[in-house]
């Protein structure tokens, strides 16, 4: 079963960038990979995401960067394990600020860190 979180999507969205920093233009990224649960016509569980910045006037955010593989110098399965480590600090932050675990949230996190092995 896809999990589905407008609270989730929304707290993810408001954190700065995970990948540059830059704050108050975060969305909520899903991963991209079937690795996470996206396929043809689906996103991932939103339990598999984490924020990245969108476009701004001259400048091309990291959302964009990411879903048009502008990764300079990283292969597809460097990618993936990237979306792994961003979606486990994402939750782990989650985790932090509610001081405790939905099982929904814990059963992701194990999930991905037993597939980064």
């Amino acid at each position: 079963m896809t999990y589905r979180s407008e609270t989730y999507r929304r707290w993810v969205a408001a954190q700065p960038c995970i990948r540059c920093g830059r704050e108050g233009a975060s969305n909520h990224a899903h991963a991209n990979s079937a690795r996470f649960g996206k396929g043809m016509g689906l996103k991932a569980d939103d339990r598999y995401a984490f924020p990245l910045c969108v476009d701004g006037p001259g400048y091309i955010g990291c959302h964009t960067k990411h879903d048009q593989h502008m990764h300079a110098l990283l292969s597809k399965s460097d990618v993936i394990d990237l979306e792994a480590l961003y979606i486990v600090r994402t939750l782990g932050l989650w985790l932090s600020k509610r001081g405790r675990a939905t099982p929904e949230l814990a059963e992701a996190l194990a999930t991905v860190l037993e597939d980064a092995k």
